[in-house]
């Protein structure tokens, strides 16, 4: 709650200074859109199961992103989906309103809200961030960290990381961390990548409910792709190992 406080006062103070921004120096860049959407589904199982349904219904959402330039090297992204529900869904205090006491809808959602910094081949950025590895996504995450680029060798890209997924609810419990390191280097028209994940909570392996699970998983992984004539080649390996929770 802290956090969604904390970012909408960013952008209040980005909403207030926008105009002398938007016409001196144009810092500020916005983009976005506007999705409405009608679904109807129509689910027959044969003869063996009755269990046939239809349904129909829409949904929408507005999404805004922006960058703010603050300074030479320095500046901020923000991306949030505001009103992205379907229709007449959680719509207990009126549409567009996020509904409390026990209820799981949520009209907004944040899911960039983070500040870079770049001075030479290195760029850190700190915040609410995405990091992804591989062509299959074997690693695919959105969470407050820190990630450090740094694009100092030739044909080369590469980056670290290191995230804080859950805090576990208070300081009884152990956090949960991701890291991991992306190396990209390309040989002509053939990219390829090759990377290291973790993930762990800290917790130990007791109850017997699995409450207490804990997790400790390492990712290994690597893909080549390239374009062969007409053709577009793609191979990668993922391999994962550690303890994935209570057994």
């Amino acid at each position: 709650m802290k956090l969604i406080k904390a970012l909408v006062a960013l952008l209040v103070a980005v909403g207030m200074i926008l105009p002398a921004v938007a016409v001196a120096e144009d810092r500020l860049s916005l983009s976005g859109e506007m999705r409405v959407r009608g679904w109807h589904e129509d689910v027959d199982r044969g003869d063996f199961d009755t269990s046939d349904s239809t349904q129909t219904w829409a949904d929408q959402r507005l999404r805004i992103a922006g960058k703010l330039a603050v300074a030479e090297g320095v500046s901020i992204t923000f991306r949030t989906d505001i009103t992205e529900s379907n229709w007449g869904s959680g719509n207990i205090n009126g549409s567009g309103r996020t509904s409390v006491n026990g209820s799981n809808f949520q009209s907004q959602h944040w899911d960039r809200a983070h500040i870079d910094l770049v001075k030479g081949d290195f760029h850190l950025r700190a915040g609410q961030q995405y990091n992804a590895f591989g062509k299959t996504y074997a690693l695919d995450n959105q969470s407050n960290g820190i990630t450090l680029f740094y694009n100092g060798i030739e044909n080369t890209k590469a980056n670290i990381f290191f995230a804080l997924v859950d805090d576990n609810g208070g300081k009884d419990q152990s956090d949960a961390f991701l890291s991991g390191i992306n190396v990209r280097p390309k040989f002509g028209d053939v990219q390829t990548a090759f990377f290291v994940g973790n993930y762990t909570d800290g917790l130990s392996d007791s109850g017997s409910d699995g409450t207490g699970a804990g997790e400790d998983v390492t990712l290994i992984g690597a893909y080549v792709e390239a374009k062969l004539g007409p053709v577009n080649f793609l191979a990668e390996v993922d391999f994962f190992t550690g303890d994935a929770g209570y057994d």
